[in-house]
C-alpha cells in the first residue's frame, strides 16, 4: 500500500488548484475604461482615476469590458476584495457605508494631528518648521 495507510482507509486525494496568472491592466486599457465611463466613478459619482473589477480578480473576475468600471481611489480602496452579485449591489453598498467609513478614517487621523489655535487648522506635530504648538505657517508668521 501507500505509506502508512491500512487496507480499509481510503487514499487521500489532493486537489491541485490551477492558479491564474495575474495580468496587470495596461495604461491604455485603463484610459479606455475611464473614457468609456466619462471619468466618473461608477459608485459615488466623483472623478475616477482607476479601473475596478466588479467581480474581484481573486474571485474569478476577468479583465473584460463587462467586469471593469471606472472608480475613484477612495471607493476602490474601500471596496477592496468584497464580492457582490452585480454593479448595482456594489453601488448600494458604497452609498450606504462609505460616508461612515470616511468619517471613521478622518476621526482616527484627527487624533494623530495637533490643533493650531491661531488658524484653527490641524497639522502633523512633527512637520518641518512646526514647534508642536503652532502649525508651520503660523510659526513662520510668528518668527517673521
Amino acid at each position: 500500500m501507500h505509506g502508512n495507510t491500512t487496507p480499509n482507509e481510503p487514499l487521500r486525494q489532493v486537489a491541485f488548484a490551477r492558479t491564474r496568472r495575474r495580468v496587470r491592466l495596461s495604461k491604455p486599457r485603463v484610459r479606455a475604461i475611464l473614457a468609456r465611463d466619462g471619468h466618473v466613478c461608477a459608485y459615488c459619482g466623483e472623478e475616477a482615476e482607476v479601473a475596478d473589477h466588479v467581480i474581484p480578480w481573486s474571485y474569478g473576475g476577468l479583465n473584460d469590458e463587462d467586469n471593469l468600471v471606472a472608480a475613484c481611489t477612495v471607493c476602490n480602496a474601500f471596496l477592496q476584495n468584497r464580492v457582490f452579485s452585480n454593479l448595482d449591489a456594489k453601488r448600494a453598498f458604497v452609498t450606504a457605508n462609505l460616508e461612515s467609513h470616511i468619517r471613521k478614517q478622518y476621526e482616527g487621523m484627527r487624533r494623530r494631528l495637533s490643533y493650531c489655535p491661531d488658524c484653527g487648522d490641524y497639522f502633523l506635530p512633527r512637520t518641518a518648521g512646526s514647534t508642536g504648538i503652532l502649525c508651520a505657517a503660523c510659526n513662520a508668521a510668528d518668527l517673521g
